[in-house]
């Protein structure tokens, strides 16, 4: 078995090391795999009615009006 080269001021790898790396390496394309893009949504003002379309509220005084659309247009 070959011996990993080892850098100064780091422990040797053990087993037990490769494991936890694995696992996180795993874990994180599983998380990219399962990622998908947010929703866009029509955003009404309380005070002015005037809409936009946004992913996220504008703040406080907006209700959600519609959606959710899959582009920044906020049409099917």
């Amino acid at each position: 078995m070959k011996r990993l080269i080892r850098v100064r001021g780091l422990p040797e790898p053990t087993p037990n090391h490769l494991t936890h790396l694995l696992a996180a390496v795993f874990m994180t394309l599983s998380l990219a795999a399962q990622a998908a893009p947010a929703p866009w949504f029509w955003w009404e003002s309380k005070a002015t009615g005037q809409r936009t379309c946004s992913q996220t509220s504008p703040g406080e005084g907006w209700l959600r009006a519609g959606g959710p659309f899959n582009n920044s247009q906020c049409k099917s």
